[in-house]
């Protein structure tokens, strides 16, 4: 049996260069994807892809809203810093005991595409906006989890600095 589970998110917030955004309705995370090289050995019929783990292919965040205050400052086009805030409950199963963790994502993107979604009587007129990643950390309970930072060509898991690994071999 695991020793925490993580269940339910409670709340969430967005900041945009320091600036609150009201009325998010959610968030869509990037996808974490490295490139791979396909490996065709002759004789086997199996090709195989083989990740590196030292790039990662573009990614995009995205916010959803019902154009609430600040809203509009996300389509600005400028590099923005972006802080994803959200509470999570986390059930620790040996104890019995329910309690939270709190998870920060980093962003730094640039505007990329507005959706404007769908007028509809009694719905609100929602939006979505999407930014292209140029740095994406995260952090639970302040320890960090994962950064991509393509300005800098560092790749961090769990502290672990997986780029450094080729920086070293070259230097040696």
């Amino acid at each position: 049996m695991p020793k925490k589970v993580y269940c339910n998110v409670e709340d969430h917030r967005l900041y945009t260069n320091g600036t609150l955004c009201e009325d998010i309705t959610s968030v869509s995370l990037p996808t974490i994807e490295h490139t791979t090289t396909t490996i065709k050995v002759a004789g086997v019929p199996v090709e195989l892809e083989i990740p590196n783990i030292t790039r990662v292919k573009a990614m995009e965040f995205g916010v959803s809203h019902n154009n609430g205050e600040n809203c509009n400052l996300l389509i600005n086009s400028d590099k923005q810093t972006l802080e994803f805030r959200l509470v999570r409950q986390r059930y620790e199963t040996v104890e019995g005991v329910v309690g939270h963790a709190s998870v920060k994502y980093r962003i730094t993107g640039i505007f990329q595409k507005r959706e404007e979604g769908t007028a509809e009587t009694d719905n609100p007129l929602g939006y979505t906006d999407t930014f292209s990643v140029l740095r994406y950390q995260e952090l639970v309970d302040g320890e960090e989890i994962l950064l991509i930072d393509a300005m800098t060509g560092t790749i961090r898991k769990n502290g672990v600095d997986v780029t450094d690994i080729v920086q070293q071999l070259l230097d040696a």
